[in-house]
């Protein structure tokens, strides 16, 4: 990456024009990279939101004010300095970290170290969130998951929301659908906010639906109609009742 590059990187938020589809599930494929590739590529906002990390460094900075722990505060400098490579979608060189780049002669440490180094400290845990995002876009949800449970320790709810919806998605394609149902679950619970508490509902009531479990699936498309009934995903909750063969009322 040129030095022309790194200087003008910002650290503004990601936004994606959010869009969803009747089929939220990937098509079946043999090869589960593929199937999640896919379902990231397409639905990636739907998610995990980068939001969430960046609301949550805010938090930390906060925290921080009020903390004199040095580790906290080396944390939160290192991650405020790779952020924008993230943003930038440089995702090697945020994971990994860029030696050649001095910041008051300090090099710009990667998001893999810093939620390593400092997983017990709230900015790990968001570095840990940013790890797992960026493996993702690399096509390597092996190697996301390690850094999503990480995250999923943290002690705020936005990053313990996300990871859990990041974990839910792996689970996905591991066709384990129990597991999924429960990350979405606790994913919902812990939202702070009703467009996506009622996206982890529906994504939870997905995995139901394929397991087979019609009665919870029923519950959770009820609840969004009950609680957003001018949402994006009452549609899909009505769709969803549809499908299972119940009444609309």
């Amino acid at each position: 990456m040129k030095r022309s590059e790194k200087e003008n990187l910002n650290e503004e938020n990601l936004t994606e024009q959010e869009e969803v589809e009747e089929e939220i599930l990937a098509p079946q494929r043999d090869d589960s990279i593929s199937k999640f590739q896919f379902y990231i590529q397409k639905y990636r906002t739907y998610v995990i939101s980068i939001s969430i990390g960046l609301i949550a460094l805010i938090a930390i900075f906060i925290y921080v004010r009020y903390n004199n722990e040095a580790n906290d505060k080396k944390a939160v400098l290192a991650l405020s300095r790779v952020l924008p490579y993230f943003n930038a979608k440089y995702y090697d060189a945020a994971l990994k970290g860029d030696p050649k780049a001095k910041v008051r002669g300090d090099e710009v440490l990667g998001l893999e170290y810093i939620a390593d180094e400092y997983s017990g400290r709230p900015a790990g845990k968001v570095a840990a969130l940013y790890a797992g995002e960026c493996f993702i876009a690399l096509g390597k949800p092996a190697e996301a998951k390690r850094f999503y449970e990480i995250a999923s320790g943290s002690d705020s709810r936005l990053v313990v929301s996300g990871a859990n919806a990041a974990l839910g998605a792996l689970a996905e394609t591991e066709n384990n659908f129990e597991s999924a149902a429960k990350y979405y679950t606790e994913a919902a619970a812990l939202s702070l906010d009703d467009a996506a508490k009622s996206r982890y509902k529906y994504f939870s009531g997905l995995a139901y639906e394929k397991l087979g479990n019609k009665e919870k699936a029923e519950s959770l498309y009820r609840e969004i109609i009950g609680e957003t009934q001018y949402s994006e995903f009452t549609l899909h909750a009505k769709s969803g009742l549809i499908r299972i063969g119940t009444i609309i009322e």
